[in-house]
């Protein structure tokens, strides 16, 4: 999941890479061109489509279909489904699938729903939120979540929750251009931020603040970083001692670099979490 969204990235910016990316590195004294990273192969699935430009075709199910999968006899044992039929909330844009939703319920108001999904245009992709008012029998959106800096290029991950008060709460990730300190020395490289947006109005608007950001992070001299990244955000929200309502997110931290000290290349892999005690 890293290496396809830092991928997009790139492609983004520059050709579809062919070569893997080398940096330098202590080996005897010297530095000595290595391999940390081979973006081969690395896109797949609808991701993959949107940036080779390939038009997805997905089986539709005929009239016939649907009435011999309604003929088929339930076992008694299984209880009978309560759900309804599907309704459609997003439009598909050129062959482009709205994927990895994510569905939060208002509290005090159950008929209150709000999705969070990816949302794809012509030039990138963002995180997006459709409401419903009424149980899900109809929908209104997509409101595009804004990025969290003007160099970032697209947005993922979507998450949301909602806090018993029916303020709604959504976490994403804003990825595109940040400042860290390389083996280069300090060096603009591909990373993220973790937004948190919230929205009082059911849904229809929301703010958003910096959860986390790589440009917090510090190393000490003998650490050279080359790649962060902040993936996978999720949130709940909920009491907390005498706190009535704490936005907690975890999150999974990536970072590779080079260790001078010890000459070790190194991937720390560490899931984290980061909570809000002002709503």
């Amino acid at each position: 999941m890293r290496k396809i969204k830092i991928y997009i990235l790139l492609t983004l910016v520059a050709i579809l890479l062919i070569q893997p990316i080398t940096v330098n590195g202590f080996e005897g004294g010297q530095f000595q061109q290595v391999n940390v990273r081979d973006w081969k192969n690395a896109l797949s699935g609808p991701l993959w489509n949107y940036i080779k430009n390939i038009t997805s075709q997905s089986k539709m199910l005929s009239k016939n279909d649907l009435v011999s999968l309604s003929s088929q006899t339930i076992p008694s044992a299984t209880p009978i489904s309560t759900f309804t039929l599907n309704t459609r909330v997003s439009k598909d844009l050129d062959g482009f699938y709205e994927n990895e939703p994510s569905i939060a319920a208002n509290p005090n108001n159950p008929n209150n729903l709000v999705i969070g999904t990816h949302q794809y245009t012509s030039t990138t992709v963002y995180t997006a939120a459709y409401r419903s008012l009424d149980g899900g029998n109809t929908w209104t959106g997509p409101v595009l979540l804004p990025l969290s800096k003007p160099t970032d290029f697209f947005a993922s991950d979507p998450a949301l929750t909602a806090d018993r008060s029916g303020t709604f709460y959504y976490s994403y990730m804003s990825i595109g251009l940040r400042n860290i300190r390389t083996i280069y020395g300090t060096t603009t490289i591909f990373s993220n931020d973790i937004v948190v947006a919230r929205s009082i109005d059911n849904g229809a608007n929301w703010q958003t603040s910096i959860a986390v950001t790589a440009e917090n992070k510090s190393f000490p001299p003998y650490i050279y970083v080359f790649d962060i990244l902040f993936d996978k955000p999720y949130i709940a929200s909920g009491p907390i001692s005498s706190y009535e309502n704490v936005i907690v997110v975890s999150y999974t931290e990536f970072i590779d670099g080079f260790n001078s000290l010890t000459n070790q290349w190194f991937t720390n892999v560490t899931i984290k979490m980061v909570a809000s005690f002002d709503n």
